[in-house]
């Protein structure tokens, strides 16, 4: 395991706050920077970049696929082994970047949120990193930032019960039809997060 070890757990809540905020950060930056209209481009090197962001002193490896087999805590998901992991990679990037201009942002969000923790590429950290790359995708269709206030990942990290729920909807669809537009479960969840999150800033 590569995790870092620390002398207490509240230096380690303290670095994973830290990088969260970082990694907010680091989102809007990349919104901001991309341009109203601009063709968005999902790559290897950004979700790495993010899963850095989100991983620094928390892991060894921050930013590289993982090099071991993994399982999901209280998921019945069991994730590729790590050979296949950047095959699966290259697939999904393929795939997604071919749907930029045929689904609506919340489709969009919906399967890179999805994709990314089934694969689950990473030894850690990645419900952080793929919720990052899903919002980031979303804005990027929209076009710009969104108002902050309670924004969607908060209210999944305030209650992540629905976020599992729909995840594990999902992929049992997926294990039934082996088709990648298996997210509908997931995709309903983020619009009532995102019409609360847009409710929110009229307050």
């Amino acid at each position: 395991m590569s995790r870092i070890p620390f002398g207490n757990e509240a230096d380690r809540l303290l670095v994973k706050q830290t990088n969260l905020y970082l990694l907010q950060e680091q989102v809007d930056n990349l919104i901001l920077s991309a341009g109203q209209g601009a063709q968005f481009v999902l790559t290897e090197q950004l979700v790495f970049s993010l899963h850095r962001t989100a991983m620094d002193r928390l892991l060894t490896n921050p930013g590289e696929y993982r090099k071991v087999d993994v399982g999901i805590a209280n998921s019945p998901h069991q994730p590729p082994p790590w050979v296949q992991v950047p095959p699966l990679m290259a697939d999904f990037f393929d795939y997604f970047n071919a749907q930029w201009a045929k689904r609506d942002l919340v489709q969009l969000a919906a399967q890179a949120m999805w994709r990314l923790n089934w694969i689950h590429p990473f030894e850690n950290g990645n419900g952080r990193t793929a919720r990052a790359v899903s919002y980031l995708v979303l804005c990027a269709k929209y076009g710009g930032l969104l108002p902050a206030k309670n924004s969607i990942i908060q209210q999944i990290v305030a209650n992540k019960r629905p976020y599992y729920d729909a995840h594990r909807t999902c992929d049992a669809e997926f294990d039934r039809t082996q088709d990648l537009a298996c997210t509908y479960q997931l995709e309903t969840l983020i619009a009532n997060l995102l019409k609360e999150q847009l409710k929110a800033s009229l307050v």
